[in-house]
C-alpha cells in the first residue's frame, strides 16, 4: 500500500453504495478511489472480495474493454481505499449508468446490443459478476456515436466453491449464464423491457 495519504472530501465524491463511496482521485482523473463506509458482518468486505478477485484477471491476462479496471491500494484520510478507472465521458464527467439513463426515461430496449455484447464478452472472458445491476453497469459513448457497456461494480463468484468455479472455465461459463437469466428475470419483474 502506498503510504504518502490521499487527502479525499466531499466534492469529489462521484457515488455510494451500500457499503462503499466512491471519490474522484484528487490528482490522477482518469481514476477513482472505492471507500469503505461500512462493515458487513461474516462477509468479506467488497474492497478485499474485488482486490482478490481483480487479481484473479490479472494473471487471466483478459481483456479490459468492458470493466473498469483495479489497480491497488492507497492510504486516505478516509481509511484504505481501491483505486479503479474512472468511466468518463469525452468531456471527463462520469459516464451515467444504466439505472440513471432507464430512470430519465430512456427505454433499456435502446441498449439491447450493447447488452448482448457485454454477456458475450463476459462468457468470453470468463468474468464472473457477483450480480448484474443496472446501477453497476455504466453507458461509455464515444466519438463515433457508438458506445460499449462498463461494469465498475458486483463482480466476483463469492460462494463457497469460488476457487473451483473461477478456474474451471465450463464452470464459470455456467455461472455467468445463471448470473444473466437472473439479471433479465429480475429486469421483467421489474417491469423493464429488453
Amino acid at each position: 500500500m502506498n503510504r504518502n495519504k490521499i487527502i479525499l472530501n466531499d466534492s469529489l465524491k462521484i457515488g455510494s453504495g451500500s457499503e462503499r463511496d466512491c471519490y474522484r482521485h484528487p490528482s490522477e482523473s482518469r481514476l477513482c478511489i472505492k471507500i469503505k463506509h461500512i462493515n458487513r458482518p461474516h462477509k468479506m468486505p467488497q474492497n478485499e472480495a474485488d482486490f482478490d478477485y481483480y487479481g484473479f484477471l490479472e494473471k487471466k491476462n483478459i481483456s479490459w474493454s468492458n470493466l473498469a479496471r483495479c489497480y491497488g491500494w492507497v492510504e486516505t484520510n478516509m481509511g484504505p481505499g481501491l483505486v479503479f478507472d474512472l468511466v468518463t465521458d469525452s468531456q471527463g464527467e462520469p459516464c451515467k449508468s444504466l439505472q440513471s439513463l432507464v430512470d430519465s426515461g430512456i427505454p433499456l430496449s435502446k441498449f439491447k446490443r450493447q447488452i448482448e455484447l457485454l454477456y458475450g464478452y463476459l462468457l468470453d472472458n470468463n468474468v464472473i459478476p457477483a450480480e448484474l445491476q443496472l446501477d453497476n453497469i455504466l453507458y461509455k459513448p464515444d466519438l463515433g456515436g457508438e458506445c460499449c457497456l462498463v461494469i465498475v461494480d458486483g463482480l466476483g463468484n463469492r460462494n463457497f466453491f469460488s476457487w473451483a468455479v473461477n478456474s474451471i472455465s465450463l464452470l464459470a461459463k455456467l455461472r455467468i449464464r445463471k448470473k444473466y437469466r437472473r439479471f433479465l428475470f429480475k429486469l421483467k419483474r421489474a417491469g423493464i423491457h429488453l
